[in-house]
């Protein structure tokens, strides 16, 4: 074989070399395209890497935080802990203070259940002081006493005296304040007044009218109105006040009887802000006896007294009167013929009497 032949040999054809080339192209373009896997791939890993930088930042800060909050818990809760201490301390000293205080309560209780029965002892003491002191003087002396006290009073100052609830009034103030207590007493209790009767066809009697103040509207109101005082001055004073009221009838009495009156006249008999300021319960008994006596049968005597508790009263006090309790107001009524149908404001100034005659 020749040299032609041997070169012809060696060397590769066109078409191999063309195949060879085409399939280097398309290692080189698998290459490429796998080169540019890798950076996307490297691209997402960069991605992902930031992000999970980025999370394990976020993380790192949630993780402060929550540190800080339980360090600032873990502080809280020995705040709440020493506060708990103090709170549970202070109760403690509390319950001491409350176990002294019911000590101190206890023997103040005891110490003022002794001062009551002391006081109950003097209350005491002091009835039958008052009791031997009327029977040694008798009721002369003070009846004299109340009618120059009452007569003096009448001179002084009236309606100031006749209601003190001002030092110095003007008359239609005075006489509005007799309209309202003749509102409160009378208009508003006509049932029990009146038991059916027309108040114009009625008869009354008002013991203790001093200057008229309820006169005048008890006038406007009843038919007949007859009115008792011990003071002269008090008369003479309510006589001028009611000068133009016809129905109206004032006597001056002895302070504890009614002579004047005749038996059974009256269809009701009325006494407000009077027997409070009388220191004997033997006067104040002559009234309620001559009520009975005036009074008609089945009806009615409204009164007010001082109710309960000790008393200022003393033997020829024309100012603080004695008082009653509920039972003695009941053996009253019993012992004079009265029905005690009601009672209200037992150991209060204004303690009310409805007694019903028998």
């Amino acid at each position: 074989m020749g040299i032609a032949g041997r070169i012809a040999y060696k060397l590769p054809s066109v078409k191999a070399l063309q195949q060879h080339a085409a399939k280097a192209t398309e290692e080189r373009d698998a290459l490429a395209r796998q080169g540019e896997e890798l950076c996307r791939q490297r691209d997402a890993l960069e991605l992902e890497r930031n992000e999970l930088a980025a999370h394990c930042r976020r993380m790192e800060a949630e993780m402060r935080e929550t540190l800080d909050r339980q360090r600032g818990a873990l502080v809280e809760r020995d705040q709440i802990l020493s506060g708990r201490d103090a709170l549970q301390q202070e109760r403690d000293e509390l319950l001491a203070h409350c176990q002294r205080l019911e000590r101190q309560l206890a023997e103040r209780l005891e110490a003022e259940q002794k001062l009551r029965a002391e006081v109950n002892s003097l209350a005491e003491f002091h009835q039958d002081f008052m009791q031997r002191a009327m029977e040694l003087i008798g009721t002369e002396p003070l009846l004299h006493r109340m009618r120059t006290d009452w007569d003096v009073r009448a001179r002084m100052n009236a309606l100031h005296y006749t209601n003190t609830a001002r030092d110095e009034w003007d008359e239609a103030e005075y006489h509005a304040t007799g309209e309202q207590n003749v509102s409160e007493q009378i208009r508003n209790d006509l049932g029990n007044i009146c038991q059916g009767s027309e108040p114009s066809q009625m008869r009354v009697l008002e013991i203790g009218c001093g200057a008229g103040r309820m006169t005048k509207p008890l006038a406007g109101l009843f038919g007949e109105v007859h009115a008792v005082d011990i003071s002269e001055e008090m008369i003479r004073i309510a006589r001028r006040r009611l000068a133009d009221v016809p129905n109206a009838f004032l006597y001056q009495n002895n302070g504890m009887d009614l002579k004047a009156l005749p038996a059974e006249h009256f269809d009701f008999a009325l006494s407000f802000i009077v027997f409070q300021h009388i220191p004997s319960k033997e006067v104040i008994a002559g009234y309620i006896r001559e009520v009975h006596r005036v009074l008609k049968p089945g009806r009615l005597f409204k009164f007010q007294v001082q109710g309960g508790g000790l008393t200022t009263a003393q033997p020829l006090d024309t100012w603080f009167g004695v008082s009653y309790t509920r039972a003695e107001m009941q053996e009253l009524a019993s012992k004079n013929g009265f029905e005690m149908r009601h009672a209200v404001g037992e150991g209060t100034q204004d303690f009310w009497l409805w007694f019903l005659k028998k």
